[in-house]
């Protein structure tokens, strides 16, 4: 069995490097393509997800946000003299640690979502968000006006049966 080199055409000449950026551009354009239909395909299972990790998401920032303004406090209280280095160090490890396993939480949960449609997580959370996003703007842009046609013509023009 011969090993095809994807460096040469067909006819084993070596492929110009406007070639090789062409290829490079045009598979990356069918990866993003499949990750498109990918997402399609789970459509129905991932609205509810993005809707869920927004809300999960928000939810860490918002405790992140806590954590910072109680770090940033006691990091007066250093300056100021108020602490010594050892009290500091003793209340801020559990604050950094606790910002640590926010974002730990939000990993594991995207994770264990993702893990059943793409298995080999490579796809992302803003990807599914952007491919989503233009979905559904793909479809207002396809969708008739209201009062734009009747419905015998709308029936017509998608390619349904009058019944």
């Amino acid at each position: 069995m011969t090993r095809i080199n994807p460096l040469k055409s067909r006819k084993s000449q070596p492929i110009h490097i406007e070639d090789k950026d062409h290829k490079i551009a045009w598979l990356e354009y069918q990866v993003d393509r499949l990750k498109w239909e990918l997402v399609l395909a789970h459509q129905s299972k991932l609205e509810p997800f993005m809707q869920l990790y927004k809300e999960k998401k928000e939810s860490a920032d918002r405790q992140t946000a806590e954590l910072s303004e109680k770090i940033i406090a006691l990091r007066k209280k250093l300056r100021m003299g108020e602490l010594d280095n050892k009290q500091y160090q003793k209340q801020i490890s559990p604050l950094k640690k606790a910002k640590k396993q926010i974002a730990a939480t939000l990993d594991r949960f995207v994770y264990q979502a993702l893990d059943k449609p793409f298995p080999e997580h490579n796809i992302t959370v803003d990807e599914i968000e952007f491919y989503l996003e233009e979905t559904r703007e793909w479809d207002q842009k396809r969708r008739f006006p209201p009062g734009f046609f009747d419905q015998d013509t709308k029936k017509r023009l998608l390619g349904l049966k009058n019944g």
